[in-house]
């Protein structure tokens, strides 16, 4: 079962139309624009473009939160939820899928979708958050050659705990997590949402 309507939000600094693209790599799309100041002179803007990221806060049928610790090269190891960059032509919840057993071998009985955030305003890029219920292990992952996802299940209480982590990545997520952690009413509106 799939619930909520998934809206894009809008950047507080969109792309203009006329904006020209200078650069695209393999990840990255370069616009430019010229932009009018408040004392009537002119300059150039840019802003950078990617593709949407979902992350998925899957919860077991215990209640467990599924969450990883992960190594790629270059990168200091890290934790997260699962999830991934958005394909083209893919919706936010196939991402979701998708994502899930890729990188842990579990699938869900259903995905609700939660809240999207721009990160940042100097690049268009949408992380969406999704909600994975009744999520069991369904496969073997098959992460990518360039990962090494370690599967770590915590309570709500450990979950929680992951927003003092500095090698956490999911910042989005972090001040919903310490409300909860000094709001009793917080803790159990966020792990009435999450884990039901």
């Amino acid at each position: 079962m799939i619930s909520g309507a998934v809206k894009r939000p809008e950047s507080n600094q969109p792309i203009p139309s006329d904006a020209c693209r200078v650069f695209k790599g393999q990840l990255f799309e370069v616009f430019q624009w010229e932009q009018q100041q408040y004392d009537g002179s002119v300059r150039t803007f840019e802003k950078l473009r990617r593709p949407d990221t979902v992350v998925v806060l899957p919860v077991t049928l215990n209640g467990k939160i599924l969450t990883t610790v992960q190594k790629q090269p270059g990168r200091k190891t890290f934790c997260s939820l699962v999830g991934g960059r958005q394909e083209p032509n893919e919706s936010v919840f196939d991402t979701a899928l998708r994502e899930m057993n890729e990188e842990i071998g579990y699938s869900c009985e259903s995905l609700k979708f939660w809240f999207a955030v721009h990160p940042t305003t100097k690049i268009d890029w949408v992380v969406y958050f999704v909600i994975a219920k009744n999520c069991v292990q369904s496969g073997r992952p098959s992460a990518d050659v360039g990962e090494e996802i370690a599967l770590v299940e915590k309570s709500f209480e450990e979950f929680l705990e992951l927003a003092l982590d500095e090698a956490f990545v999911d910042v989005e997520l972090v001040p919903k997590m310490l409300k909860a952690m000094i709001s009793k009413g917080e803790f159990e509106s966020l792990k009435g949402e999450i884990i039901g």
